[in-house]
């Protein structure tokens, strides 16, 4: 999203692995895998939030109906790769 920064997100992995001290190579990719989980759950909240905000300010736009659609999916998604796929298909 235009409002990321690689930085933050190296800033997040670094602070679970201070927090978790993941020893060998399984403990550091579920550390990785779990600053990623992470990371896509707050970019969700930022786009659920930004869009909420659009939305307000364009009520009547078919492109909300999309998004809401999208959004209830994200609720019951299962994994990390099914939120990536619904992620992609966002507009922009």
């Amino acid at each position: 999203m235009p409002d990321e920064k690689s930085e933050d997100f190296e800033q997040l992995h670094q602070s679970l692995i201070d927090e978790w001290s993941p020893t060998g190579a399984l403990e550091e990719d579920t550390v990785l895998t779990l600053a990623q989980g992470i990371w896509l759950k707050r970019r969700v909240e930022r786009f659920y939030h930004r869009e909420a905000v659009w939305a307000q300010e364009h009520a009547d736009e078919e492109e909300l109906d999309y998004v809401a659609k999208v959004a209830a999916m994200l609720g019951h998604a299962k994994g990390v790769e099914e939120v990536t796929g619904l992620i992609a298909v966002l507009p922009d």
